[in-house]
């Protein structure tokens, strides 16, 4: 995965942004972690219930590349890389549901993710530490200059 790839470098953390969803069925905190070596990782962890099951998430549900400044206001163009393999993700939680368990984690190693074939980029600009990706608007909380 990227993020494995990132922290394996001399990548660093460079800001980090934050987006809380909840309702009735899903509490999760999507954290989006934009490293030095101009790629980012959007990392879910909460938990998500269905009629039968709870999901307990922390896994990466996509990554890519970016060029401009995550630590300011300004403009960004983000490219997403890997999105989530829904196929892949759709049989294991169906091979999770054969099994009846209530309750169930889903980490990194069981959330599958794929290569973008033809990724395309993204503008969009960070205004008052805030920016949307892929239609949610994230706030940041950490900066490291």
């Amino acid at each position: 995965m990227l993020f494995a790839l990132s922290s394996c470098t001399s990548a660093k953390k460079v800001a980090v942004f934050k987006y809380i969803d909840i309702d009735d069925d899903c509490k999760m905190t999507y954290k989006a972690t934009f490293f030095s070596d101009n790629t980012f990782v959007v990392h879910c962890k909460g938990d998500e219930k269905t009629v039968t099951i709870i999901e307990k998430c922390d896994y990466d549900f996509f990554s890519g590349t970016y060029s401009g400044e995550a630590t300011k206001d300004g403009e960004i163009i983000l490219t997403i890389t890997k999105e989530p393999d829904w196929k892949r993700n759709s049989e294991y939680f169906e091979q999770i549901l054969a099994e009846n368990k209530k309750v169930f984690k889903r980490t990194r190693k069981s959330y599958f993710l794929k290569e973008i074939d033809s990724p395309e980029s993204e503008k969009t600009s960070i205004q008052n530490g805030k920016i949307t990706i892929d239609g949610d608007e994230y706030k940041r909380v950490l900066s490291f200059l």
